[in-house]
């Protein structure tokens, strides 16, 4: 199984208070992030932060990830993958991220894709939260 992490920072936002975020809330290490500086269409700073993980902590970030969704959200990705998907996206809202909180959202999103054989993709989906 393995996990990527995708999140765009704008010069707006508090990048240690996000990336702190990622580590408590997800339990993501700072050294698993590759960062790329960008530059926004008017000239202004945008921070692209990628991680790929796998193995032992890409199941261990899905566990807690799943664990944490709402259980209808649940039942729709085990449909997902009992209709043959090997990739799961998840977005995540980066405002509730600070927040403590891992709750689904699409605009200013930190996204995750899971990848895995379906069988991967079910055993974590079957554990209980």
């Amino acid at each position: 199984m393995r996990i990527r992490l995708s999140l765009i920072l704008h010069a707006t936002e508090d990048e240690p208070r996000v990336l702190a975020a990622l580590r408590s809330g997800l339990g993501l290490p700072p050294q698993e992030l590759r960062l790329q500086r960008l530059q926004g269409h008017f000239g202004n700073p945008i921070l692209y932060y990628t991680a790929e993980l796998r193995g032992q902590g890409a199941r261990a970030l899905a566990l807690r990830l799943l664990r944490a969704l709402p259980q209808d959200l649940r039942r729709a990705l085990r449909q997902e993958v009992e209709a043959g998907r090997a990739e799961l996206v998840l977005r995540l809202r980066k405002d509730e991220l600070l927040r403590g909180r891992l709750t689904p959202g699409q605009e200013n999103a930190l996204e995750l894709v899971l990848r895995g054989s379906a069988q991967e993709l079910r055993e974590v989906l079957a554990e209980e939260p």
